[in-house]
């Protein structure tokens, strides 16, 4: 055993045909992605060249964050974007799922800056975005689309700054001693309301 392999690791054999062999799934599904990928690189598309490879990661965590509250982006999106991922043998993607613009861009009336709640809530209605918004069962049904390939799913749901979403949707969040985007930290109410949310 060569403990470097882990659980992405794999070895490779290509004879009369490929043997792939991994300590866990996730090894030899990445394995089947550097086939896929010899295949492409070959002049004819059907060929490998024979030989033995022992492949594994040299950084334990290879990643993306993509922030889909400024810009929303379609489930689709980003079910195509693990696939991408996997290909090239990432195996994070954080997805950053609440935010605002900077009031300076809005004239400084945070009342009008843009903001965004991707996640839809049980718990506080009404504070999901309506120009783009993901379901629990379809961030659910991501995560696990991401786990078939190899790829770790980080939700971000960021406080106390980049909130105004949430203040804006309770004022009690607010302190007139920070920005409307920063929650009260000072207040035990944030501390219950987050709570619930998370």
């Amino acid at each position: 055993t060569l403990p470097e392999l882990d659980k992405e690791g794999y070895y490779m054999t290509v004879g009369d045909y490929v043997e792939i062999k991994a300590y866990e799934v996730t090894g030899a599904f990445f394995g089947t992605r550097s086939v896929l990928q010899a295949l492409k690189a070959s002049d004819d598309g059907a060929s490998i060249a024979k030989g033995v490879a022992r492949d594994y990661p040299k950084y334990e965590q290879r990643g993306f964050m993509i922030d889909v509250a400024r810009k929303f982006y379609t489930l689709e999106f980003l079910q195509d974007y693990i696939k991408l991922m996997s290909w090239y043998k990432l195996n994070t993607f954080s997805i950053h799922l609440n935010d605002n613009g900077f009031a300076s861009y809005f004239g400084g009336d945070w009342s009008k800056t843009y903001d965004a709640f991707r996640l839809e809530s049980d718990v506080y209605p009404g504070l999901t975005a309506t120009d783009g918004s993901y379901t629990k069962e379809e961030f659910r049904d991501l995560q696990y689309l991401a786990l078939d390939y190899g790829v770790e799913i980080i939700p971000e749901i960021d406080t106390p700054a980049h909130s105004l979403s949430f203040t804006k949707f309770d004022n009690k969040l607010y302190n007139p001693a920070y920005d409307w985007d920063h929650i009260d930290v000072t207040n035990p109410y944030a501390y219950e309301f987050m709570e619930k949310l998370f």
